[in-house]
Protein backbone atom coordinates (compact mmCIF):
# COMPACT_ATOMS: atom_id res chain seq x y z
CA UNK A 1 0.00 0.00 0.00
CA UNK A 2 2.71 2.30 0.77
CA UNK A 3 4.83 1.63 -2.51
CA UNK A 4 1.42 2.30 -4.62
CA UNK A 5 0.93 5.89 -2.37
CA UNK A 6 4.96 6.66 -2.96
CA UNK A 7 4.45 5.79 -7.04
CA UNK A 8 1.40 8.23 -7.06
CA UNK A 9 3.37 10.94 -5.50
CA UNK A 10 6.31 10.00 -8.10
CA UNK A 11 3.90 9.86 -10.63
CA UNK A 12 2.13 13.20 -9.84
CA UNK A 13 5.56 15.10 -9.52
CA UNK A 14 6.32 13.74 -12.92
CA UNK A 15 3.58 15.02 -14.73
CA UNK A 16 3.83 18.52 -12.65
CA UNK A 17 7.38 19.19 -13.94
CA UNK A 18 6.83 18.00 -16.99
CA UNK A 19 3.38 20.45 -17.43
CA UNK A 20 5.98 23.51 -16.38
CA UNK A 21 8.82 22.54 -18.65
CA UNK A 22 6.50 22.69 -21.64
CA UNK A 23 4.94 25.95 -19.98
CA UNK A 24 8.49 27.46 -19.99
CA UNK A 25 9.14 25.97 -23.64
CA UNK A 26 6.00 28.09 -24.83
CA UNK A 27 7.29 30.89 -22.66
CA UNK A 28 10.47 30.88 -24.46
CA UNK A 29 9.35 30.24 -27.97
CA UNK A 30 6.68 32.70 -27.82
CA UNK A 31 9.98 35.58 -26.68
CA UNK A 32 12.58 34.25 -29.12
CA UNK A 33 10.16 33.70 -31.99
CA UNK A 34 11.20 35.23 -35.40
CA UNK A 35 9.25 37.27 -37.26
CA UNK A 36 8.13 37.00 -40.94
CA UNK A 37 10.73 37.46 -43.66
CA UNK A 38 7.86 40.10 -45.18
CA UNK A 39 9.20 42.12 -42.04
CA UNK A 40 11.35 45.32 -43.39
CA UNK A 41 13.09 47.38 -41.09
CA UNK A 42 14.27 51.14 -42.08
CA UNK A 43 17.66 52.06 -40.55
CA UNK A 44 17.99 55.96 -40.79
CA UNK A 45 21.17 57.39 -39.40
CA UNK A 46 21.75 60.55 -37.68
CA UNK A 47 22.97 63.88 -38.41
CA UNK A 48 26.88 63.78 -39.63
CA UNK A 49 26.67 59.74 -40.03
CA UNK A 50 26.06 57.50 -42.40
CA UNK A 51 24.63 53.92 -43.34
CA UNK A 52 27.69 52.47 -41.36
CA UNK A 53 26.88 53.83 -38.31
CA UNK A 54 23.73 52.18 -37.86
CA UNK A 55 25.90 48.39 -39.64
CA UNK A 56 25.93 46.17 -36.06
CA UNK A 57 22.21 46.87 -35.58
CA UNK A 58 21.56 45.98 -38.72
CA UNK A 59 23.29 43.04 -38.72
CA UNK A 60 21.46 42.19 -35.40
CA UNK A 61 18.08 42.55 -36.39
CA UNK A 62 18.82 40.74 -39.91
CA UNK A 63 19.93 38.06 -37.93
CA UNK A 64 16.99 37.62 -35.89
CA UNK A 65 15.30 37.52 -39.17
CA UNK A 66 14.51 41.03 -40.51
CA UNK A 67 14.78 42.41 -43.87
CA UNK A 68 16.53 45.13 -43.71
CA UNK A 69 16.96 48.58 -45.81
CA UNK A 70 19.36 50.69 -44.47
CA UNK A 71 18.32 54.82 -45.78
CA UNK A 72 21.25 56.82 -46.27
CA UNK A 73 20.63 60.90 -47.03
CA UNK A 74 23.51 63.74 -47.38
CA UNK A 75 22.33 65.02 -43.93
CA UNK A 76 25.10 67.86 -44.02
CA UNK A 77 24.17 69.15 -47.65
CA UNK A 78 20.12 69.00 -47.45
CA UNK A 79 17.45 70.46 -45.34
CA UNK A 80 14.78 68.12 -43.62
CA UNK A 81 12.48 68.72 -45.56
CA UNK A 82 14.47 67.48 -48.38
CA UNK A 83 15.60 64.20 -46.56
CA UNK A 84 12.06 63.48 -45.35
CA UNK A 85 10.90 63.56 -48.86
CA UNK A 86 13.86 61.49 -49.86
CA UNK A 87 12.39 59.14 -47.15
CA UNK A 88 9.56 58.72 -48.52
CA UNK A 89 10.45 57.99 -51.85
CA UNK A 90 12.40 54.96 -50.81
CA UNK A 91 9.27 53.51 -48.63
CA UNK A 92 7.09 54.40 -51.63
CA UNK A 93 9.84 52.34 -53.94
CA UNK A 94 9.79 49.58 -51.05
CA UNK A 95 6.35 48.42 -51.32
CA UNK A 96 6.02 48.65 -55.09
CA UNK A 97 8.82 45.74 -55.09
CA UNK A 98 7.27 42.65 -56.88
CA UNK A 99 7.03 40.88 -53.02
CA UNK A 100 6.43 43.92 -50.72
CA UNK A 101 6.63 43.19 -47.15
CA UNK A 102 3.65 42.88 -45.07
CA UNK A 103 5.12 45.49 -41.78
CA UNK A 104 7.98 47.83 -42.19
CA UNK A 105 9.55 49.54 -39.36
CA UNK A 106 11.39 52.27 -38.20
CA UNK A 107 15.02 52.30 -36.08
CA UNK A 108 16.41 55.58 -35.69
CA UNK A 109 19.25 57.73 -34.59
CA UNK A 110 18.95 61.04 -33.73
CA UNK A 111 17.83 63.10 -36.53
CA UNK A 112 16.46 59.98 -38.30
CA UNK A 113 13.65 60.11 -36.02
CA UNK A 114 12.77 64.15 -36.89
CA UNK A 115 12.80 62.72 -40.28
CA UNK A 116 10.47 59.92 -39.78
CA UNK A 117 8.58 62.21 -37.62
CA UNK A 118 8.07 64.37 -40.72
CA UNK A 119 6.88 61.50 -43.40
CA UNK A 120 4.63 59.77 -41.02
CA UNK A 121 2.69 63.61 -40.41
CA UNK A 122 1.40 63.51 -44.17
CA UNK A 123 1.82 59.93 -44.82
CA UNK A 124 1.35 56.53 -43.35
CA UNK A 125 2.87 53.74 -45.50
CA UNK A 126 0.50 50.70 -45.64
CA UNK A 127 1.94 47.95 -43.06
CA UNK A 128 3.52 50.51 -40.58
CA UNK A 129 4.21 48.39 -38.04
CA UNK A 130 6.74 49.92 -34.49
CA UNK A 131 9.10 52.48 -34.55
CA UNK A 132 12.21 52.84 -32.67
CA UNK A 133 13.91 56.11 -32.19
CA UNK A 134 17.33 56.22 -30.76
CA UNK A 135 18.39 59.51 -28.56
CA UNK A 136 15.87 62.34 -30.67
CA UNK A 137 16.09 65.66 -30.54
CA UNK A 138 12.41 65.66 -30.64
CA UNK A 139 12.23 69.38 -29.01
CA UNK A 140 15.68 70.17 -30.66
CA UNK A 141 18.83 70.79 -28.77
CA UNK A 142 20.32 73.73 -26.89
CA UNK A 143 23.70 72.61 -28.75
CA UNK A 144 22.13 74.80 -32.10
CA UNK A 145 20.87 77.58 -30.59
CA UNK A 146 24.45 77.80 -28.64
CA UNK A 147 26.53 77.54 -31.54
CA UNK A 148 24.32 78.48 -34.70
CA UNK A 149 26.53 81.69 -35.53
CA UNK A 150 29.87 79.47 -35.25
CA UNK A 151 30.80 79.61 -38.85
CA UNK A 152 32.43 76.11 -37.99
CA UNK A 153 29.61 74.99 -36.86
CA UNK A 154 27.15 75.72 -39.76
CA UNK A 155 29.72 74.38 -41.73
CA UNK A 156 29.75 71.01 -39.71
CA UNK A 157 25.97 70.28 -39.58
CA UNK A 158 24.54 72.30 -42.47
CA UNK A 159 21.22 73.39 -42.83
CA UNK A 160 19.42 70.25 -41.33
CA UNK A 161 21.32 70.70 -38.26
CA UNK A 162 20.50 74.68 -38.32
CA UNK A 163 16.87 73.15 -38.00
CA UNK A 164 16.89 71.46 -35.15
CA UNK A 165 16.98 74.40 -32.25
CA UNK A 166 15.01 74.64 -29.37
CA UNK A 167 12.73 77.32 -30.28
CA UNK A 168 9.31 77.28 -31.42
CA UNK A 169 9.69 77.38 -35.21
CA UNK A 170 12.62 74.77 -35.06
CA UNK A 171 11.77 71.69 -37.37
CA UNK A 172 11.09 69.34 -34.46
CA UNK A 173 8.70 71.57 -32.57
CA UNK A 174 6.55 72.62 -35.76
CA UNK A 175 5.71 68.17 -35.97
CA UNK A 176 2.66 66.92 -34.45
CA UNK A 177 2.63 64.75 -31.43
CA UNK A 178 2.97 60.63 -32.68
CA UNK A 179 -0.39 59.30 -33.38
CA UNK A 180 1.97 55.57 -33.99
CA UNK A 181 3.60 52.99 -31.62
CA UNK A 182 6.95 54.40 -30.61
CA UNK A 183 9.63 53.51 -28.35
CA UNK A 184 12.16 55.90 -27.56
CA UNK A 185 15.48 55.14 -25.88
CA UNK A 186 18.00 57.68 -24.91
CA UNK A 187 21.03 58.55 -22.68
CA UNK A 188 22.30 60.04 -19.88
CA UNK A 189 25.92 59.53 -19.93
CA UNK A 190 27.61 62.56 -21.26
CA UNK A 191 31.46 62.54 -22.37
CA UNK A 192 31.66 66.41 -23.48
CA UNK A 193 31.02 68.33 -20.06
CA UNK A 194 30.69 72.03 -21.78
CA UNK A 195 27.87 70.36 -24.19
CA UNK A 196 25.75 69.05 -21.19
CA UNK A 197 26.56 72.12 -19.16
CA UNK A 198 24.87 74.10 -21.66
CA UNK A 199 21.95 71.09 -21.46
CA UNK A 200 19.60 71.65 -18.88
CA UNK A 201 18.69 68.43 -16.90
CA UNK A 202 20.21 64.61 -17.62
CA UNK A 203 21.36 64.27 -21.10
CA UNK A 204 23.65 61.96 -23.42
CA UNK A 205 25.77 65.01 -24.70
CA UNK A 206 24.11 65.93 -27.60
CA UNK A 207 20.22 65.75 -26.41
CA UNK A 208 18.57 65.99 -22.93
CA UNK A 209 16.59 63.08 -21.29
CA UNK A 210 13.49 65.82 -21.48
CA UNK A 211 13.95 66.92 -25.34
CA UNK A 212 14.37 63.36 -26.35
CA UNK A 213 10.46 62.87 -25.46
CA UNK A 214 7.38 62.46 -27.63
CA UNK A 215 3.39 63.40 -26.79
CA UNK A 216 1.92 60.58 -27.75
CA UNK A 217 4.88 57.97 -27.36
CA UNK A 218 4.58 54.45 -26.63
CA UNK A 219 6.96 53.49 -24.50
CA UNK A 220 10.19 55.57 -23.22
CA UNK A 221 13.69 54.29 -21.65
CA UNK A 222 16.24 55.15 -20.59
CA UNK A 223 19.76 53.48 -20.59
CA UNK A 224 23.59 54.45 -19.53
CA UNK A 225 24.90 55.71 -22.95
CA UNK A 226 26.45 58.44 -24.55
CA UNK A 227 24.54 59.89 -27.38
CA UNK A 228 27.03 58.88 -30.55
CA UNK A 229 27.12 55.30 -29.74
CA UNK A 230 23.40 53.91 -28.17
CA UNK A 231 22.78 52.11 -30.64
CA UNK A 232 25.95 49.93 -30.74
CA UNK A 233 24.97 49.01 -27.10
CA UNK A 234 23.79 44.92 -26.31
CA UNK A 235 21.61 46.59 -23.94
CA UNK A 236 20.04 49.15 -26.95
CA UNK A 237 20.11 46.16 -29.31
CA UNK A 238 18.19 43.76 -26.95
CA UNK A 239 15.50 46.82 -26.38
CA UNK A 240 14.68 47.42 -30.09
CA UNK A 241 13.67 43.72 -30.94
CA UNK A 242 11.68 43.56 -27.56
CA UNK A 243 9.54 46.45 -28.81
CA UNK A 244 9.43 45.43 -32.87
CA UNK A 245 8.32 42.41 -31.67
CA UNK A 246 6.21 43.45 -28.45
CA UNK A 247 5.50 47.29 -29.18
CA UNK A 248 6.76 47.59 -25.39
CA UNK A 249 10.05 47.86 -24.07
CA UNK A 250 11.48 45.54 -21.21
CA UNK A 251 11.37 47.24 -17.72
Amino acid sequence: MKIHRKLRRLLIVCVTLLFLACGTVMAVSELTKKPSNHETVFLIHGLGRGRLSMSIMGHRLRHEGYRMVSFGYKSRKISIEKAVTELQSAVSNELTRANPPEKIHFVTHSLGGILVRGMLAKYHPPGLGHVVMLSPPNHGSEITDKLRGVALYRKLNGTAGMQLGTNRNSIPNQLPPADFSVGIITGDRSFNPIFSHWIPGKDDGKVSVKSAKLAGMTDFIVIHSSHTWIMNRKSTKNQVLTFLRSGHFKH
